[in-house]
């Protein structure tokens, strides 16, 4: 590590530890606090007298009255003002003008209405302190408040002697007492860091209060954030194979036997697996400035240690085609065959969002942290929190983490934030090949790309019902394709929608452009028109349509097969899709095409069909542009220059 490099990091986690604030999004607040308090409410019924509901409820209104009290108290201003004039008017006369005053005949119209509590409601939120009052907004025990609370000049800590004094590098009070009690009224003016600490808080008051209670607590903390994370995979991936807690035999040191090792979790759809490692352990409490080795030793606990623990499952994996999982029992639950899984994340998450540094975990090496080079995805509950609300697709999401891993081993791509790597896939899809334009660079940070992503949780927070459309552009016949496939039982479904969502805009307008006029040139014709794909993506489509083109299995196999052999594909897929009469997508079915799959007796009458379909191609693209040009790529797919392949 450079002294360059500590600086960078160092500066980084000052900046942050003194600016960045809100570590979740408003409308995920209270279902975070829902789910990790719950398993408390008895020690809080006990030592405070007030159950999770209720205290869910409080928080929920002082949410509310942070984030909205000031329009509803203007809009109840305005209504207050509107109703007092209406009746002022029959009372208002020259005369009695100059006798009374306005303001004597105002509180004369309140009275005589009864409408001095209206008044001092509305008056009291908008001129005074009344939206910040908790004791007028919550219904939180005056022992809880006290407990969460300071007097002026009551902390001593932030203006000590020593260093940095009364700085915002020390640790903020407000940090560890979100409230303030004046004239023994208690008031939170700042939310975001309430909400952002208020959990270790309540772990901290709570267990001071019954000290027995803190193992318990702990306890309790670590099965409820290796539970958080499934629930929230079970949203993304609905029909997911999940392993809780599997336990394995493998051999730690090379100096050590085989030990019984545990995995938190093991979650398998197609041919994805996720190996999930949990930590539910606090990140420190104390500021980067003055405590710089407690920051990066938590760095290695959240980040180092899950990472270590994935990738010895990894390892165990990848020691023998079948491995053997078992129960804490050590009893036999099921096996392993890591040459089924294309995809293997491991994935390390937390219960606090420690630091948005730590989306950039391959880039931590610099400060002796070094993850290795199989990919980790780093990332807290609320980042999860995040992405279940946004995909409602699983095979998006898989392609997602497709390209997050892909990103991973690039040293190009360095964030400060994990939303933003979700924005630059919304954005450039395979993001890690699109920033590969800018290698010439010395270095930059993708700032700003979740932006929309903020944009959507501001709307959701105005209106719950908000529904996320944070997606990729894609052409509508595309889209149909992808959200089919979600459905589908087959094997195979991640595989298709990967080769469809791995392709770039001209050739996703390209396809559903093709598709049309498929549709349209085979209502004229009365005969199907395959589209075949090369390069990148070999794919071959037949679009069947009910009660005009019907599916002919004789004429799927010859073509999907004679189109392999013009250009030699190891692998072809074949895509059929089923339409009604309207043009809807009803059906897809696909299959995987391996030239080892044509049988021998074949063989001779699908080269003649392929030399046919070769020579039509040729001749075809002759006839719409007029000349093929020496160095264009030939038409018959090969992928080779004509002037190499075709040209006679």
């Amino acid at each position: 590590m450079t002294p360059a490099e500590f600086d960078e990091f160092y500066f980084k986690a000052q900046m942050m530890w003194c600016n960045v604030r809100g570590k979740r999004y408003v409308p995920n607040e209270i279902p975070f606090y829902h789910e990790v308090l719950t398993p408390h409410d008895d020690i809080l019924k006990e030592v405070y007298g007030i159950g999770v509901n209720e205290l869910i409820e409080s928080l929920q209104k002082l949410l509310e009255t942070a984030t909205q009290g000031i329009p509803k108290a203007t809009q109840d201003l305005i209504y207050f003002k509107d109703m007092t004039c209406a009746k002022l008017s029959d009372k208002v006369t020259q005369s009695s003008v100059e006798k009374k005053g306005l303001p004597e005949l105002m509180n004369q119209v309140i009275e005589e209405n009864n409408w001095e509590e209206l008044r001092n409601d509305v008056f009291g939120r908008f001129f005074g302190f009344d939206l910040f009052d908790l004791e007028k907004i919550t219904r939180l025990p005056k022992v809880f408040l006290e407990d969460l609370s300071l007097k002026p000049g009551q902390d001593t800590d932030f203006f000590a002697d020593g260093p940095f004094k009364g700085w915002p590098l020390r640790i903020w009070p407000v940090f560890r007492f979100p409230f303030i009690k004046l004239n023994e009224h208690y008031y939170c003016f700042e939310t975001y860091s309430l909400f952002d600490n208020l959990y270790r808080i309540i772990q901290r008051i709570a267990t001071n209060r019954k000290p027995e209670y803190a193992k318990i607590w702990n306890d309790k903390q670590k099965e409820l954030s290796e539970q958080i994370p499934i629930n929230l995979f079970k949203i993304l991936l609905p029909d997911a194979q999940v392993y809780h807690s599997v336990y394995y035999r493998w051999q730690t040191s090379p100096t050590s036997g085989k030990q019984w090792c545990e995995a938190d979790a093991l979650i398998i759809y197609e041919d994805h697996l996720f190996i999930v490692e949990v930590k539910a352990g606090a990140f420190t409490y104390t500021p980067p400035t003055t405590d710089f080795p407690a920051y990066i030793e938590s760095l290695k606990n959240l980040v180092h240690k899950p990472a270590e623990q994935g990738k010895r499952f990894l390892e165990y994996m990848r020691s023998n085609d079948e491995v053997l999982l078992y129960n804490e029992d050590h009893k036999e639950i099921g096996k392993l065959y890591g040459k089924h899984f294309e995809h293997v994340t491991v994935c390390a998450v937390t219960l606090d969002p420690f630091t948005e540094i730590a989306a950039q975990v391959q880039h931590l090496k610099k400060i002796g942290i070094d993850v290795g080079t199989d990919p980790i995805w780093s990332i807290s509950i609320d980042d999860l929190r995040v992405y279940s609300d946004v995909f409602g697709n699983p095979l998006v999401f898989l392609h997602f983490v497709e390209q997050r891993m892909r990103a991973f081993h690039s040293d190009l791509i360095r964030t400060d934030d994990e939303l933003d790597h979700l924005g630059l896939y919304i954005k450039h899809n395979v993001y890690a090949e699109y920033v590969k334009s800018f290698k010439s660079m010395d270095s930059i940070t993708w700032y700003g790309y979740r932006s929309d992503i903020d944009r959507y949780y501001f709307e959701k927070m105005l209106d719950p019902s908000t529904k996320s459309l944070l997606k990729q552009k894609m052409p509508g016949r595309l889209e149909e394709i992808v959200n089919l496939l979600a459905a589908h039982t087959k094997p195979g479904k991640r595989k298709v929608a990967s080769m469809i969502l791995d392709s770039g805009g001209d050739w996703r307008n390209s396809i559903a452009s093709n598709i049309d006029k498929s549709l349209a040139l085979q209502s004229k014709l009365g005969r199907v028109q395959p589209l075949s794909i090369y390069g990148n993506q070999n794919i071959t489509m037949f679009c069947w349509q009910k009660g005009q083109i019907e599916r002919n299995e004789k004429l799927v196999n010859e073509h999907s097969y004679a189109t392999m052999l013009v250009t030699n594909d190891k692998e072809r897929l074949r895509l059929e899709l089923s339409y009604d009469s309207d043009g809807t997508l009803s059906d897809v079915n696909f299959d995987f095409l391996n030239l080892n799959d044509i049988p021998m007796a074949e063989l001779a009458t699908l080269k003649t069909m392929a030399e046919d379909l070769r020579t039509k191609r040729i001749e075809k693209a002759k006839q719409d542009s007029g000349k093929i040009g020496r160095n264009d790529p030939c038409p018959c797919g090969s992928g080779k220059k004509y002037k190499k392949c075709c040209k006679s």
